[in-house]
């Protein structure tokens, strides 16, 4: 995410709050900046340049939790 990026859906939000004209409307607001921004080196770099290493990654454990499902799901797994 991106600073500033707005909320995919309109949320209920206060408008003239501290007035007797204060009602709930809603509206996509800023989203907060998470720590979920893939960073390298202490910089923000996009997922996208590394689409191969992440596959082959998804795919190594994938193949992993296969290979090892019957101890996985035994009950003393």
């Amino acid at each position: 995410m991106k600073p500033g990026q707005l909320s995919p859906q309109a949320v209920p939000h206060w408008k003239g709050t501290g007035t007797d004209q204060m009602q709930m409307t809603k509206q996509r607001v800023a989203m907060p900046v998470g720590q979920n921004l893939v960073t390298l080196n202490g910089r923000q770099v996009s997922p996208l340049n590394y689409k191969e290493e992440i596959v082959t990654g998804f795919e190594s454990i994938y193949r992993l939790l296969i290979d090892f499902r019957d101890e996985l799901l035994a009950p003393s797994g």
